[in-house]
């Protein structure tokens, strides 16, 4: 369940993020308000969500 509402609220981050690319291109700015440390930050978070999902996975196999 926790797992799934980080999810949400990374999936709610990355949604911001494509929100401020595109309204940058449709005023024609390009990507200038654009910063890419908003995209570095979810990648390494997600990276992070994963570990800790398959080190949960490898915990719940070894109980079994």
């Amino acid at each position: 369940m926790e797992i799934g509402v980080k999810n949400d609220e990374h999936l709610i981050k990355l949604a911001t993020v494509i929100q401020r690319i595109e309204t940058a291109q449709a005023k024609g700015d390009g990507a200038g308000e654009f910063d890419f440390s908003d995209l570095q930050d979810l990648l390494e978070e997600q990276e992070a969500l994963e570990s800790k999902l398959e080190e949960s996975d490898v915990n719940t196999n070894d109980e079994v």
